[in-house]
């Protein structure tokens, strides 16, 4: 049967992308498949395997024929002591991305023998590769865009990030994907951050929540928190209440509509910056002690995470972002009516989401947390922040019993030495793939003296 003039020519080599799709490729690079999905930067061809009765012999010990006849790829997947270095496992960049970081916090490893092969070989040449060994994130192919979002909160910020404000507020710098960390203000060398006249009902002793009077300016005024009886929110009508959605800004929730979030979400969310970010803060912020016990946690689902992850593709990490902007968008309605002062985070620690209760409770605003990359343990102070790492390791890749709790957690405000006691429940949402989608804390403040507590 004669062939149409469209149909491809099979070749002995498939590409990268064609390979791992289980298709027919061509000889041409860009091959027309990944010329029509807009593939062309990762078109090259597929590494081939080495043949398995030379799967155990050192590299130093082959015959020269054979050394000439492997693949180049191959070659570069070894250094000078025949050890083999970090080699793409996963059918999606996103997750190899991923795993590449975690594996390096677990392991603590050089950056630089965790590159993916295919930046190497990729159009973008030996800047491209070089550019992702110096930040540990695949480089955007777009520039840096400021959010209007942040442009209005640009005098805030001025104070929070502290002696870095300068260079973060800089008009080239993207605060998604460059993290600075919030950093807690004294009110006597900045702006009052918790401003107002605090209200209470001196008959019930029952204080009124409002964002002129928040949490920690009632703590402030009433020094003894025992005698703090009862707290008033008012709770906003469903509806008169607008969804808390922001398109610009990918880590948060973007969309109003089911039907947005299946037609217009095209690319997979980068877990990887997050965990390069996280990393580098946890190191200048803990002792080698402190940052090794994390690690254990962290090391514990690593295997989990592996045997999960390893048959992903890149079109399965597009429908988990769809997932997950589609419960974030159901759970948006759901939170804004329970009156708990919740906060959702990403997997890797990033805070995506937070009701109109958590900033009473904390004092931060939800600009300070969502238009920029903040983790949730930024919020919290050193024991905190070790408990959370140990919690993580249970709720995340593990079976839970649905829920689990942080009896004690001390959350930072943007004042400066002041911090506020909640007892946390996690809720862990799992994807279709077993991977965890979310994290849902919900914070509930303890209300007695710090002697009780002990």
């Amino acid at each position: 049967m004669k062939k149409g003039p469209g149909s491809r020519r099979k070749t002995s080599v498939a590409c990268l992308n064609c390979a791992r799709a289980h298709v027919t490729c061509e000889s041409k690079r860009p091959c027309s498949r990944c010329v029509k999905k807009g593939l062309e930067s990762s078109c090259v061809d597929a590494p081939r395997k080495r043949r398995k009765y030379l799967a155990d012999v050192p590299y130093d010990s082959l015959p020269v024929r054979i050394k000439q006849n492997l693949n180049s790829v191959e070659q570069q997947r070894m250094n000078g002591n025949g050890h083999i270095l970090h080699r793409p496992k996963f059918m999606s960049n996103a997750a190899d991305l991923e795993y590449s970081v975690l594996s390096d916090i677990t392991q603590r490893d050089e950056l630089v023998s965790k590159v993916p092969i295919e930046l190497l070989y990729s159009k973008g040449g030996p800047n491209y590769a070089s550019q992702y060994m110096t930040t540990g994130h695949t480089p955007s192919v777009l520039p840096p865009v400021r959010s209007v979002a942040v442009e209005d909160h640009r005098n805030r910020y001025g104070v929070l990030l502290g002696v870095n404000a300068s260079e973060a507020l800089e008009p080239e710098v993207d605060l998604f994907t460059t993290h600075f960390p919030l950093i807690p203000q004294d009110p006597l060398y900045g702006f009052p951050l918790s401003a107002g006249k605090v209200r209470c009902d001196d008959k019930v002793n029952q204080y009124y929540l409002s964002h002129d009077s928040r949490f920690p300016a009632i703590q402030r005024v009433n020094e003894n928190i025992k005698s703090l009886t009862s707290l008033s929110l008012q709770v906003e009508l469903p509806e008169f209440r607008e969804i808390c959605n922001v398109p610009e800004i990918a880590h948060t929730l973007r969309y109003r509509t089911p039907m947005e979030i299946y037609t217009l979400i095209s690319q997979p969310f980068s877990h990887t910056p997050g965990f390069h970010s996280l990393l580098e803060y946890l190191k200048k912020r803990f002792d080698k002690t402190s940052l090794l016990e994390m690690c254990r946690s962290l090391a514990e689902f690593r295997p989990t995470f592996i045997a999960i992850a390893v048959t992903l593709t890149e079109e399965d990490m597009i429908f988990m972002e769809q997932c997950y902007q589609r419960t974030l968008l159901e759970y948006d309605q759901i939170i804004s009516q329970i009156g708990t002062p919740t906060c959702v985070w990403r997997r890797n620690g990033q805070i995506s989401y937070l009701n109109d209760e958590f900033t009473l409770l904390t004092g931060w605003d939800r600009e300070d947390l969502i238009y920029k990359m903040t983790f949730i343990v930024e919020i919290m102070d050193d024991d905190s922040v070790r408990e959370y790492f140990k919690v993580f390791s249970q709720v995340a890749y593990r079976d839970f019993k649905a829920s689990e709790q942080m009896q004690r957690c001390r959350l930072l405000t943007p004042q400066l030495g002041q911090e506020i006691d909640c007892c946390c429940m996690w809720t862990a949402k799992r994807d279709v793939f077993g991977l965890p989608l979310m994290i849902v804390g919900n914070f509930m403040p303890l209300l007695e003296t710090k002697d009780e507590l002990l």
